[in-house]
């Protein structure tokens, strides 16, 4: 992710890095490590996009049950 300052205080452009491959790619929509590391605390979950080229391509199902 990339901040970049505006002319508006407090406000930035965030850019994202999706990462790609034959399937598609992925980025982080929203990250609150990296938000916080640049000076934007903010507190909703991470927020992901998946985008694939082909059809009912199936990508990565995660689950952890808490401990």
């Amino acid at each position: 992710m990339r901040f970049s300052p505006t002319p508006i205080a407090g406000a930035v452009v965030v850019d994202i890095d999706p990462v790609e491959d034959e399937r598609g790619g992925f980025a982080r929509l929203f990250c609150p490590r990296a938000f916080a590391a640049a000076g934007h605390p903010f507190s909703p979950a991470q927020t992901s996009l998946s985008r694939n080229r082909a059809a009912f391509t199936l990508r990565g199902m995660h689950f952890q049950p808490a401990p």
